[in-house]
Formats: structure tokens, sequence, C-alpha cells
């Protein structure tokens, strides 16, 4: 356990950070994908996400004038992959998310470096 200003923190989880492509997407074949690879790619997230994700996408992403796209559909979680489906974009999610198989789907690792993209929570 470590501690940061005062508190205790312990690590709860950690995940890769997986990016959902369409099947016939220009990296579906590439395995693992940088995140400048993704930089000029439209974003879809679903409503209830959005504003974390635009955080996140933007914070990793926006590079001088150029603005990461992002567009918010109004989707479960459970049906954020419909969109990719449809070549609408491409959307990050969790590794625990793509365990199975999703039809029309390539998941791939996101990296930065020789280092997997990894979210957590803390305690």
């Amino acid at each position: 356990m470590e501690t940061t200003l005062g508190c205790q923190v312990r690590e709860l989880w950690r995940e890769a950070v997986i990016v959902a492509l369409p099947e016939a997407h220009s990296l579906a074949e590439q395995g693992a994908i940088e995140w400048d690879d993704i930089r000029a790619e439209t974003f879809v997230v679903s409503h209830r996400h959005g504003a974390a994700m635009e955080e996140c996408l933007i914070a990793r992403l926006t590079d001088g004038d150029q603005r990461t796209r992002i567009d918010v559909h109004d989707v479960s979680d459970a049906s954020m992959f419909d969109p990719v489906t449809m070549d609408y974009g491409i959307t990050l999610t969790y590794e625990s998310s793509v365990r199975g198989e999703i039809g029309g789907v390539i998941p791939a690792a996101c990296r930065r470096g020789r280092r997997a993209s990894i979210i957590g929570g803390l305690s």
C-alpha cells in the first residue's frame, strides 16, 4: 500500500486499454496500435461516458490545432460496438469487455511506445 498526500492508496484493478476497430479498418491487422496511429480517427462514445472519454481523448490525442473528432451516440455500453461495426468510427474500451469475439470488430491493444496503455482504479 502506498501513501499519497497523507492517504493510504491501494490499487483495486488494472486493465489494458483496447481500441475497437471495424474489421475492414486499415489498422485492423496491425495488432498493437500506437496513440499516434489513431490521432486522426473519429471516436464513437456512449452518452453515458461521453464527457470523461472526451477528456481522455483530448489529453492523449490533441496536437496543436488538430482537434480530436468525437461522435457521441445514445447507446448502452453493451451496444457501443454497433456504431463501430457500421463504420461510424472506432472506440476505446477495457480489456475485460472484449473477452469474447465481437462480430465485425477487431480489438487491438493501445500502446505508447513499447508499453501498453493501462487504466486502473484506486481506493
